[in-house]
């Protein structure tokens, strides 16, 4: 139970550090991952969108943080401890 509880907390800790997107009328899930420097892949997993050609206007989009930012920030954080 406790194992469940930290991915679920870890789960909303990187979503509340994540970037977020509303889906524009024309928008596509390729035309968003190229614009941000992501993947359909990265973007679509993130989302838990099963069709990648099936996105809303409207919807919003949780767009991961690069590694190196992650990095970046995991450095800073340790270091103001």
């Amino acid at each position: 139970m406790a194992e469940k509880l930290f991915k679920n907390t870890r789960k909303q800790v990187n979503e509340a550090l994540a970037a977020k997107y509303t889906v524009k009328k024309g928008d596509t899930l390729s035309k968003i991952a190229r614009e941000l420097g992501t993947t359909v892949e990265i973007l679509a997993k993130s989302n838990r969108i099963a069709d990648p050609d099936q996105i809303k206007e409207g919807q919003i989009l949780l767009i991961p943080k690069k590694k190196e930012e992650k990095k970046a920030e995991k450095k800073a954080f340790t270091k103001a401890e």
